[in-house]
């Protein structure tokens, strides 16, 4: 009986490993961002809900998380921009086809297989569209999320 695949080897598993792996490089940049953030907060916003008898669950959700909002915006939107582009992590786990059975395939990868795997005549044309919808689909989202971000930033003014 052969020995069970690896991890990323095993379709189910894949995706979960590309996810984790991507993760883990990108896990310090959002921590440095709210660092700075929670570093720069003036403490007597949080003095003076303590004084009004606030817990520290309160002082948490209505105080620190609201002066927060800007910061989780901006490192969701930038996060997600990143991922979308995800491009060397996929390829160097499941190759430019997303083996094990397309399970790490994503965008960037698809364009570059079109681009540079086909071998068809109309593969720079074929391959900037794929780049242009990912583009699309990058700029909407994040439009989106920025209205959005905006939006629950003024309410809690």
């Amino acid at each position: 009986m052969p020995a069970p695949p690896p991890g990323g080897a095993h379709p189910d598993t894949a995706l979960w490993v590309v996810v984790l792996v991507t993760a883990w490089q990108w896990v310090g940049f959002p921590l440095l961002v709210y660092g700075a953030a929670l570093g720069s907060l003036d403490p007597t916003m949080e003095e003076a809900a303590m004084l009004d008898g606030a817990s520290s669950r309160q002082r948490f959700w209505y105080v620190t998380l609201p002066m927060l909002v800007p910061v989780i915006g901006t490192v969701s939107v930038l996060t997600f921009i990143f991922s979308m582009e995800a491009f060397p992590i996929p390829y160097a786990l499941g190759g430019s086809n997303g083996s094990p059975a397309g399970a790490t395939d994503v965008m960037s990868l698809l364009f570059y297989r079109t681009a540079f795997g086909s071998g068809a005549s109309n593969a720079i044309g074929v391959s900037s569209a794929v780049a242009i919808l990912l583009f699309a689909v990058i700029v909407g989202v994040s439009v989106l999320f920025t209205r959005w971000f905006r939006r629950v930033e003024r309410g809690l003014t």
